[in-house]
């Protein structure tokens, strides 16, 4: 099987949000929308909602776990081991690494024994960035921790603190590719689940339980291929009565090498309608051009009725599904770079 499951195959197994508006060749639905955006309003408000919730509310702590992770990475000699610890057996990070809370001078980290930590983590101080994108060693704001448990087969995981709060924990098996976490809000008041794997060619799917109305799922490859195929589904949950799979081609700068879509399905009873909702023919994997369907881009069903302000509510889904999916991905990488090479 190739290492995308083909987009048809995909839309039986998941399926996107979709605009019972719109819909001039595939029926009529209701929706909560006040605009003639319709379903695809309601999609995009949702996914909006959940980039405000969990990342932007979160963007300070974020920054400086990205922006530190380079100093971290020469401490725990991330992607580069080739054997786990011997002085903690149930460790498989660097020797002597484990157990400690690390704080920065302005040039590196170091460590000193803490008995809050445990030997298979190392807790790292993260600090508020200066508008020149300094850490501000006077300003703490919380912590992460790199977890590399030992259980035969190695398990990482990794978890963000703002202040003393979890705003974002990722685990990850090598063995079975399975990962899964939790996205939360500064104050821990709300949490967004989700779930996926990372196959052997690196394409790493995952799926965002939103709400209990709106589910969504992201596929794409790790690597950096020459050409790379995105498959975004948008769902109904948790029945999925209505969706929408985008589907696009990108080259290794990310631009859009090949006439990509949207398709529109939905279920009433057995019975299923599906039409074109846009086309993809140009922009990038950022910020694809959402244009109006055509056969042209799909030849499996027939264009639907689609207006303006639809099809920017489609583009203002993707937007924030795409950032969250990114989040993920970096979280998933920092986890794998964990597990001793060889392992």
């Amino acid at each position: 099987m190739p290492a995308f499951i083909h987009a048809r195959h995909v839309a039986r197994a998941l399926a996107l949000l979709l605009v019972a508006s719109l819909l001039a060749t595939c029926g009529d639905d209701s929706s909560s929308s006040k605009d003639d955006r319709g379903v695809f309003g309601d999609m995009a408000d949702v996914l909006q909602s959940a980039e405000d919730d969990f990342l932007t509310a979160n963007a300070a702590i974020f920054a400086s776990a990205d922006s530190m992770k380079p100093y971290i990475a020469a401490i725990l000699d991330l992607n580069t081991r080739t054997t786990a610890s011997v002085s903690a057996p149930t460790s498989c990070l660097v020797e002597g690494a484990g157990g400690k809370i690390y704080s920065f001078n302005g040039e590196s980290y170091s460590g000193i024994d803490d008995p809050n930590v445990p030997d298979y983590t190392a807790r790292f101080r993260l600090y508020k960035l200066s508008s020149a994108g300094q850490p501000q060693l006077d300003h703490e704001i919380g912590h992460v921790d790199y977890t590399c448990v030992d259980v035969g087969v190695p398990v990482t995981e990794t978890q963000i603190f703002s202040d003393s709060v979890l705003v974002a924990s990722t685990t990850y098996s090598k063995q079975s590719g399975n990962i899964s976490g939790t996205l939360r809000t500064p104050v821990g008041s709300k949490s967004l689940l989700f779930l996926g794997d990372l196959s052997l060619e690196l394409v790493l799917n995952v799926r965002f339980v939103l709400s209990d109305k709106i589910q969504g799922e992201y596929r794409f490859p790790m690597g950096t291929s020459d050409t790379r195929r995105a498959e975004v589904a948008i769902a109904h949950a948790p029945a999925t009565l209505w969706g929408l799979d985008i589907v696009m081609t990108v080259n290794g700068s990310g631009a859009v090498t090949d006439s990509g879509y949207a398709l529109y399905r939905h279920y009433e009873g057995s019975s299923l309608k599906s039409g074109i909702a846009a086309c993809i023919e140009s922009g990038t994997l950022e910020a694809p051009v959402f244009s109006a369907p055509t056969v042209a881009c799909y030849d499996g069903a027939e264009p639907m009725s689609v207006s303006h302000t639809q099809l920017a509510a489609i583009s203002d889904s993707y937007q924030p599904l795409r950032a969250l999916w990114l989040t993920t991905a970096n979280l998933v990488e920092i986890c794998r770079s964990l597990v001793p090479l060889g392992q």
